[in-house]
C-alpha cells in the first residue's frame, strides 16, 4: 500500500503588488549600502516580495483554498479600482517601510476581506490597519544608522499605485528570509483574473 503524503498547511495572505520599484531606487540603494556593514544585520526585502498587505489570513489548511477563493473573487465584483499616493518611510520595531495613503476605497477594501473570512473562522485583525510596504528588516542596532534615511526620505514622494486587483500570496519561511508566491490574482470590478 503507497505511503500518503503528509499535507503541509499553507501561511497565506492577501495583498498588492507594489509596482513603483523604479521610484524608490535611491532608497533602495541607500539600504543596499548599508546592509554590507554585516554587524547591522539588515535584509532587505526581496523585490519581488514588496506589497502592501491587505488581510494576513494565517495557516491554510487543505480544502480551505476553494472557499477562501470564492469570497476572494465575490470582494473583488463588489469594489471599483483606485490609486494610492505612497510617500515617506518609518519604523515598526525592526522593520522599516514606505508609507502608502489610508483612502476610504482601501479602508472599504480591507474591511470586506476581513469580513468575508470571518465567515470562514480565519481571525479579523483587531489592530487598526495602517497601509505600508516593508523594504527591509534589521537588528536593533542598525536603528540608529536607519534614522539618518528616515530624515532624508520622510518626505519622499513616490508616486502613485493604482489598485485595481490583489493577490492571494503564499509564504514560506526559508533560512535566508520570507519568500512570497502569488496563488492567484483578483480583479476589482470585473472577473477573477
Amino acid at each position: 500500500m503507497p505511503k500518503k503524503l503528509k499535507v503541509i498547511p499553507l501561511r497565506c495572505f492577501v495583498g498588492v503588488k507594489f509596482p513603483l520599484l523604479q521610484q524608490i531606487k535611491p532608497l533602495l540603494d541607500d539600504l543596499s549600502d548599508l546592509a554590507k556593514d554585516e554587524s547591522l544585520k539588515i535584509r532587505m526585502t526581496p523585490p519581488a516580495n514588496l506589497h502592501l498587505t491587505l488581510k494576513f489570513i494565517g495557516t491554510v489548511a487543505e480544502g480551505q483554498e476553494i472557499p477562501i477563493q470564492s469570497v476572494l473573487t465575490q470582494v473583488g465584483h463588489q469594489l471599483k479600482s483606485f490609486n494610492l499616493d505612497c510617500s515617506g518611510v518609518g519604523f515598526f520595531k525592526n522593520s522599516m517601510w514606505v508609507g502608502a495613503q489610508e483612502t476610504e476605497q482601501l479602508q472599504e477594501l480591507v474591511i470586506d476581506l476581513n469580513q468575508g473570512l470571518a465567515v470562514l473562522d480565519f481571525e479579523v485583525e483587531s489592530k487598526p490597519y495602517s497601509p505600508h510596504i516593508t523594504v527591509a528588516r534589521f537588528a536593533g542596532s542598525a536603528k540608529e544608522k536607519l534614522k539618518a534615511l528616515e530624515s532624508k526620505y520622510e518626505k519622499a514622494q513616490w508616486g502613485q499605485m493604482e489598485v485595481n486587483k490583489f493577490h492571494l500570496y503564499r509564504s514560506d519561511t526559508l533560512p535566508e528570509g520570507p519568500k512570497y508566491f502569488i496563488l492567484s490574482k483578483y480583479g476589482l470590478g470585473k472577473p477573477n483574473l
